[in-house]
């Protein structure tokens, strides 16, 4: 393939990545602070593009030339946000999750797979007594905030009304994406622990602080099953009238491995690996997608539909999860 042939594949592969809405002209122009004509030119194959423009484009979209040429090796290329150590790290996190969830939704076809070993972060929203507990938790023990080294856990003092806020537009961006989802019965076991450590620990402040907080963890499955049932996303208390995504759920009893998410984009797929809590990779090799999205169809297929229909089988997958939390609830009397 001739240069300026390859030049043309790639600005092909770079607009299918972009937004529909979104200008691939317009974004050129800026990036590379040049007029329109020559960004068209560029883009037709009648001017050749330099390294250096080259580089700048594949910087800022965080592009892999082996993808967009399709040289085909053994290497898959992912993404990594690192944990930065930061106080104020959570709010940060928090605000590019946001932008990539509204990124998700600048896209007319979207749906989400969600292998969950743990519950979705978009999920602990849902409720303020268990977010503002599991935010806590993120921020003193996993990015080691110093300013809650010495502090207890209490609901009235949580100090940081803009990690909750934040963490709700998180998950009323996720209700508008239609999703299927896997859990397990341990899908609840990494909360339940986190909340019996602060417990043992007498990280909370006071008794009613530990009862809220399985109190809030214990509404979080009640709205999850209530979704389930349903079929269809939405928030607690809001109008059945909204229009959210679809919820499709399915119990898989010896599900094992870590959380993955597969996001497919007007068809094209993007994966997250979680690492090192909060931490994540992605990548949009078509080849690891695809691997991917096989290995969510196989669990799928071993797995019980328990959204829409089912009830049975629902009603015991979250009764058992709440036994769970009066367990917790039990020991601490």
């Amino acid at each position: 393939m001739e240069t300026l042939e390859l030049q043309q594949h790639f600005f092909n592969y770079l607009k299918n990545r972009l937004p529909p809405h979104v200008s691939l002209a317009d974004e050129l122009a800026e990036l590379l602070e040049i007029g329109y004509d020559s960004v068209y030119r560029r883009i037709r194959g009648e001017k050749h593009l330099s390294l250096s423009e080259l580089k700048v484009i594949c910087a800022h979209y965080k592009l892999s030339l082996d993808h967009a040429l399709q040289i085909q090796t053994d290497a898959i290329i992912f993404n990594s946000r690192a944990l930065v150590q930061d106080t104020k790290d959570i709010e940060e996190y928090l605000k590019e999750v946001l932008t990539q969830m509204k990124f998700f939704l600048s896209f007319k076809e979207r749906k989400m797979y969600y292998i969950c070993k743990d519950f979705a972060l978009f999920q602990f929203y849902y409720n303020q007594e268990l977010a503002a507990f599991k935010s806590f938790y993120w921020m003193r023990d996993t990015m080691g905030d110093e300013r809650l080294k010495d502090l207890k856990f209490s609901h009235k003092k949580f100090p940081f009304p803009n990690v909750l806020a934040l963490g709700q537009e998180i998950a009323k961006a996720y209700m508008k994406i239609d999703s299927v989802e896997i859990f397990n019965p341990e899908t609840i076991s990494s909360t339940l622990g986190q909340i019996e450590f602060y417990r043992e620990a007498e990280m909370f402040a006071s008794e009613e602080d530990m009862l809220n907080t399985c109190k809030g963890l214990e509404e979080m499955i009640n709205h999850l099953q209530a979704m389930a049932e349903r079929g269809v996303k939405f928030f607690p208390g809001e109008s059945e009238l909204v229009k959210n995504g679809s919820f499709e759920l399915f119990a898989n009893d010896v599900l094992l491995g870590t959380n993955t998410i597969l996001v497919m984009l007007e068809g094209k797929a993007t994966t997250f690996i979680p690492h090192a809590a909060l931490s994540y990779m992605a990548t949009r090799d078509p080849r690891f997608g695809n691997f991917t999205l096989n290995h969510f169809n196989t669990l799928m297929n071993r797995s019980s539909l328990i959204s829409k229909v089912g009830e049975k089988e629902r009603r015991r997958f979250f009764n058992n999860m709440r036994k769970k939390i009066e367990r917790l609830r039990s020991n601490h009397m």
